[in-house]
């Protein structure tokens, strides 16, 4: 009983993992388009968006942005660009990591 309780739990995960691979080649497969200009991330700072680019060696899109305030760390900044256009979760509520603001 024990044994086919296992393979059961196997298929199980199994399923769970072809599901998300499928869910991540769906996702990668639509084009996803940021234009340039100005966004402000979650945490408040305001970046303006200079273009996209191709990493040179995987060819992800990563989008190419400036920080519009003194950041000692960089002025110039990469991400891929699903992350760029991804959502976060903040106080258990779901928003864009960036939000257009203008051109």
């Amino acid at each position: 009983m024990a044994l086919c309780y296992l393979v059961h739990q196997e298929r199980i995960m199994r399923l769970r993992s072809i599901i998300f691979v499928e869910t991540v080649i769906d996702q990668s497969s639509r084009k996803m388009e940021i234009k340039p200009g100005i966004y402000e991330h979650y945490k408040g700072h305001q970046y303006r968006v200079i273009g996209v680019a191709k990493h040179s060696e995987t060819l992800e899109d990563l989008v190419i942005y400036e920080a519009l305030y003194n950041n000692e760390m960089s002025k110039l900044w990469a991400r891929p660009m699903a992350m760029f256009a991804g959502e976060v979760e903040v106080d258990g509520k779901i928003t864009p990591r960036f939000k257009f603001l203008h051109e």
